[in-house]
């Protein structure tokens, strides 16, 4: 059975922030690995992509370091959707209660 369970405002930017550090986290070794890019270059990329600067690439991507760059975005975008999904779910809940 589903329970009602708010989280303090504490856990939800703990929340936030871990999901934030562990997309870097999965970004920078991911072009570490798929583009053999050095710790800089990946972390550069990483938050390029993320953050949608739109900068150019640090040299030429693989077809698989494409693909990865979309997962980097769709990912963001969807944490982004669901986060603003369940904060205007829990302001509908409060005002009708």
């Amino acid at each position: 059975m589903y329970r009602n369970k708010q989280l303090s405002p504490l856990a939800k930017l703990r929340l936030v922030l871990g999901s934030a550090v562990a997309l870097v986290l999965i970004g920078t070794l991911g072009f570490g690995m798929l583009e053999d890019m050095g710790p800089l270059e990946a972390l550069y990329m990483t938050i390029i992509t993320i953050s949608t600067v739109g900068f150019s690439e640090v040299r030429p991507l693989h077809g698989a370091g494409r693909i990865f760059v979309m997962f980097l975005i769709r990912k963001r975008r969807w944490d982004g959707l669901v986060y603003s999904f369940n904060s205007r779910a829990n302001c509908y809940r409060r005002t009708t209660s």
